[in-house]
This record gives C-alpha cells, structure tokens and sequence, in this order.
C-alpha cells in the first residue's frame, strides 16, 4: 500500500498526494469484493494487484463520479447512443 500511495507520489515529486488529510488531494475507490469475482482472495494485495475490474463507488477530490456501479458525471445513455452510431458509421464507410 506504501508503494502505491507515498511511494507513487514521492517518484512524482508530489506532496499533495499519497496520503489523506487536511491539504491532500485525495482520490478514494470502493470495491465491492463480495461476489463471485473476489472468490478466494485470499490475500489483501490481490485487491491492488488483481483487483475486481468495476469500482462500487469512487470519489475524486470530494466528488463522487461513481455510486453504485454507475457513473454520475455523464449520461451514460447517450454517450452509448453516440458511440453505436459512430461505429455503424465506421461499418458503412
């Protein structure tokens, strides 16, 4: 966890990141591990290694892009919709 925290920000020359408190820029994800994805993980650096791949909820600076599974920042919908469209245009090039 060091590593990935103090340590990513030390290589980075950054003192604003890689820990939480008062000042930090902070980035938190939650992971649900209760399925069947997270089946015998066993050791608690399988999360940061070979970690389930949707986060449940994840705040970015204090502000919450993902709840439940579901991106809050886009409508996801119509980013689809946008995205098929584009590809049948590719398709009919």
């Amino acid at each position: 966890i060091w590593l990935a925290t103090r340590g990513g920000a030390a290589l980075l020359g950054r003192r604003d990141v890689g820990w939480l408190g008062q000042g930090a820029r902070a980035d938190i994800a939650i992971w649900d591990v209760s399925g069947v994805h997270s089946a015998g993980s066993w050791d608690p650096a399988a999360l940061v290694l070979a970690g389930p791949q949707a986060v449940r909820d994840l705040f970015v600076e204090g502000r919450q892009i993902v709840r439940d599974g579901h991106i809050t920042t886009l409508d996801l919908p119509r980013v689809l919709e946008r995205h098929r469209a584009l590809a049948r245009g590719l398709a009919d090039a």
